[in-house]
């Protein structure tokens, strides 16, 4: 062993000796060296600076071009929990943010918004970065049954979201909240190029009965409430299918729907107002209720139109059915019909 040496570190750049500076290189470099040691388990990958999970990040991980970096964990049944007993709630993989102090005057790109997570994917700015993708997806997020016909699982999730208020503290006051929000596809940072054909805020597959086994499939199922929808809700049919059909509080039967002609069915057709107007089925016929009007009808104005109602007839008691066209004098269709 040499005599002990205390490298100078050079007033200009800082920096300690180069050959001190490569001996430092090499042991960390080098499992058997202390400073290696630490850095043992994580290795590069020859194309790019890239680094691969190894056994000390999860059992049977491995990395690949096509797979990098991944973490596996495998929990067991028996595995305690965090409150000591067993078959409780587990997390494999848990992350925690937490945003403390006043915000109301902190500057950034975006005033006044917060991510506890950004998940960012992007191209590179070549011209033909990214050229030949089929299919480029920012996430991929995936709930997969593997198990045997001896399992019973009651309900899968590939996604699940929430948004709500926590602890015996909470008193904040939110404007508005959602659980999941989909925004929608646009230009940003400054872009002005680039165009997509067709653009889709959220798009839902279709679920068919049969698909996986089912016996009930619905592509979107909201599970009472409101729902509102704002702007045009265009429906496309599909072949063999009624595209709007309205089920009774059993799902038994249908209560009201239209068919791909556009033609409407139901029990009976009311007005909303009062109901003054009702068309409906009775007696293996067909009829239309009206409620009287007064004092007389409204001529419709435009040539080719008419109107039919009823008004108070000329005895007491009686109604009278009229009918108006056009922008003419109301004419007497039958007069003193009887209500008793």
């Amino acid at each position: 062993m040499g005599k002990p040496l205390l490298p100078s570190v050079d007033s200009d750049t800082k920096q300690l000796p180069d050959a001190v500076r490569q001996r430092i290189a090499d042991n960390f470099a080098d499992p058997d060296m202390p400073e290696g040691e630490v850095f043992a388990d994580v290795a590069r990958t020859s194309q790019n600076t890239k680094f691969g999970a190894r056994a000390s990040f999860g059992p049977s991980s491995t990395n690949s071009e096509r797979n990098p970096f991944g973490t596996i964990y495998s929990i067991a049944s028996t595995a305690t929990d965090s409150k000591g007993g067993y078959g409780g709630d587990f997390v494999a993989h848990a992350q925690q943010t937490v945003f403390t102090g006043d915000f109301t005057a902190m500057e950034s790109i975006n005033p006044g918004y917060v991510w506890g997570r950004n998940s960012y994917t992007t191209t590179g700015k070549g011209s033909a970065d990214g050229n030949g993708i089929g299919n480029f997806t920012g996430e991929l997020i995936e709930a997969s049954i593997s198990s045997g016909s001896d399992a019973n699982i009651y309900w899968v999730s590939g996604l699940q979201a929430e948004a709500a208020f926590i602890g015996s503290q909470a008193a904040a006051h939110v404007n508005s909240m959602f659980s999941i929000r989909a925004l929608a596809p646009k230009r940003k940072d400054g872009a002005t190029g680039g165009d997509a054909k067709s653009i889709y805020s959220l798009w839902v597959d279709a679920a068919r009965v049969g698909d996986v086994g089912s016996v009930t499939a619905y592509s979107l199922w909201v599970d009472g409430g409101l729902t509102g929808i704002k702007g045009q809700a265009r429906i496309v049919p599909e072949a063999g299918l009624d595209p709007f059909l309205v089920r009774n509080a059993g799902n038994s039967s249908s209560v009201f729907r239209i068919d791909n002609g556009g033609n409407a069915y139901a029990g009976q057709f009311a007005t909303l107002a009062s109901g003054a107007a009702v068309l409906r089925e009775k007696n293996s016929g067909g009829e239309l209720q009206l409620s009287s009007q007064s004092p007389a009808l409204t001529a419709p104005g435009t040539a080719g139109k008419a109107v039919l109602g009823f008004v108070s007839g000329t005895t007491a008691g009686t109604l009278k059915l009229v009918v108006r066209a056009g922008s003419g004098a109301q004419t007497t269709v039958l007069d003193n019909i009887p209500q008793s």
